[in-house]
């Protein structure tokens, strides 16, 4: 699933999912297409681009799109080092170094909370799967 809202420290630590988007035409045509010299972050330079720096408008669609394996190139092992770089190198060419640092560090605090009570919750499976349970069950109605 992809975040929502879609936020700027989001957005810098993790990515939009290109198989479940849907781009206008014009957007390419207005903003040029994905950049080939990439070989991993593309779509994720796109999106900073469209989203973050040309403001256009995007709504966020809750029900499922796309079902698709996570074992391509971007999620590789193999190539986590260049996905890395990539990225890094179409951040600074949007934004300054330090923007970029604000909103990882902002990025963490979120998640913070969330990490230290799943950490907590792995000792004790069942009240695990009651979370689990529950989040997925209200989650359609935040």
């Amino acid at each position: 699933s992809s975040p929502n809202p879609i936020t700027f420290e989001e957005m810098i630590r993790g990515t939009l999912w290109h198989p479940v988007s849907f781009i206008k035409k014009n957007l390419f045509e207005k903003y040029g297409y994905y950049n080939e010299k990439l070989k991993i972050a593309s779509d994720y330079e796109f999106f900073l681009k469209t989203i973050f720096i040309h403001n256009v408008s995007h709504r966020h669609i809750s029900i499922p799109i796309s079902v698709f394996k996570n074992d391509g190139i971007g999620s590789s092992k193999e190539f986590e080092l260049l996905h890395q770089q990539e990225r890094r190198l179409v951040q600074l060419n949007f934004f300054p170094e330090k923007v970029i640092e604000s909103a990882l560090r902002l990025s963490n605090m979120k998640r913070s909370k969330p990490i230290i009570i799943s950490s907590w919750l792995t000792n004790k499976p069942i009240l695990k799967k009651i979370v689990s349970f529950a989040y997925h069950m209200f989650k359609p109605f935040k």
